[in-house]
């Protein structure tokens, strides 16, 4: 819709819909929807969809193609977004409504917490609403699935989500002198090779654990040592006790390799997002309605979770 960001569209559509809503939550472009029930004492249920891109250029020549160069919603934002502007059409038009509804709009899922900004500003606890949430559901398109398929799975689903930044260092000098300094890109050629050893060899292998170093930049000479090395990626865990392992044993690794080869190392770390962990009942209970109105064959159990992350975890 020509530059219009995904929040404008969100409160036009709510206003057409004729949908209570409070907008600016979660820095500035956060929505809250509101639908009451129509029966004393009723029970609250959050619905939550993320309205972020991603900064890459989309070039698939879709009708629905982002209009912004450089941006788009290549992880089905914008479908998310879409699919609950249609679900709070639908319960407006409900003559009754068991439950009061939350409509969740949030931004930044994709790698701002949103989702814990959202909760910060009281979406779920009745701050904003005369309505604390007691169940909260979410969904994510999925481009690996068959069409019209929808899968579930109780307990961990996505993975927690930490980052790292590691930077070397060291006087540097001439690549044909090696002896008068010590080597940074060495130095992070074994500490790449090191930390593959962490989920190998530290970690039980049924908990799932991936540590990715994802970049290493350094030098811009043929014939020179660079005195720095910056490295970085990210690990991510299913447990409490694989992600406190990991983070220990990628500090020992890095700073022992560092140390033994004659680099000063620095390490940023940051605590991503938690283990999106579906709760058993309120995921049994959208397994039975689901499978009630879509059908059986429909429905497919996920065997294992997805190492991807997810800020709906908060």
């Amino acid at each position: 819709e020509g530059r219009v960001a995904a929040g404008e569209v969100v409160q036009r559509e709510l206003k057409v819909a004729g949908i209570e809503f409070t907008p600016g939550l979660a820095g500035g472009t956060g929505i809250l929807g509101f639908l009451p029930a129509t029966e004393k004492n009723a029970k609250t249920v959050a619905l939550r969809a993320d309205m972020d891109a991603l900064p890459i250029l989309e070039e698939t020549a879709l009708p629905y193609a982002s209009t912004n160069p450089g941006v788009m919603h290549a992880c089905g934002h914008d479908g998310h977004t879409t699919i609950l502007l249609g679900a709070a059409r639908a319960l407006k038009n409900e003559t009754t409504r068991r439950n009061n509804i939350l409509l969740m709009f949030q931004p930044a899922e994709e790698g701002g917490a949103g989702g814990r900004r959202m909760c910060e500003d009281g979406v779920l606890d009745g701050r904003i609403y005369p309505a604390k949430a007691d169940v909260a559901y979410g969904l994510h398109g999925w481009p690996m699935g068959k069409e019209g398929v929808f899968g579930v799975k109780n307990g961990a689903m996505l993975a927690a989500t930490d980052q790292f930044v590691v930077t070397l260092q060291s006087p540097g000098g001439h690549a044909a002198a090696p002896h008068l300094t010590a080597d940074t890109i060495v130095a992070a050629s074994q500490i790449v090779s090191a930390l593959q050893t962490i989920a190998s060899r530290n970690i039980i292998a049924t908990e799932g654990f991936v540590l990715t170093v994802t970049y290493v930049n350094g030098g811009n000479a043929l014939n020179v040592i660079p005195s720095k090395v910056e490295m970085g990626g990210t690990m991510r865990t299913l447990t409490p006790e694989s992600r406190e392992k990991g983070k220990q044993r990628f500090f020992e690794v890095v700073q022992g390799v560092g140390r033994s080869l004659g680099v000063d190392v620095s390490i940023e770390w940051e605590t991503g997002y938690p283990v999106t962990f579906n709760d058993t009942w309120a995921t049994d209970r959208y397994r039975r309605i689901a499978a009630s109105v879509i059908g059986e064959k429909r429905m497919q159990e996920e065997s294992a979770p997805v190492m991807g992350g997810e800020d709906f975890s908060f």
